[in-house]
């Protein structure tokens, strides 16, 4: 029993994450790189309902 609670004891101290300050260009690189990578979501998603829409439109003509 005393080895389970020194194992979960152990455990609990590993899990827990390093919290570390960062500066402001580390903090803004970051927030730049998912506003980049929304807006690159954002195009593929506008791409692949302009190519349904398309193929649809082409089904109505026969094509």
């Amino acid at each position: 029993m005393k080895r389970k609670l020194l194992a979960l004891a152990a455990l609990a101290a590993l899990s827990t994450g390093a919290n570390a300050a960062l500066s402001t260009e580390v903090t803004g690189a970051i927030t730049g790189a998912g506003t980049d990578a929304a807006a690159a979501v954002g195009l593929m998603i506008v791409v692949a309902v302009s190519i349904w829409a398309l193929r649809k439109v082409a089904r109505l003509f026969g094509n």
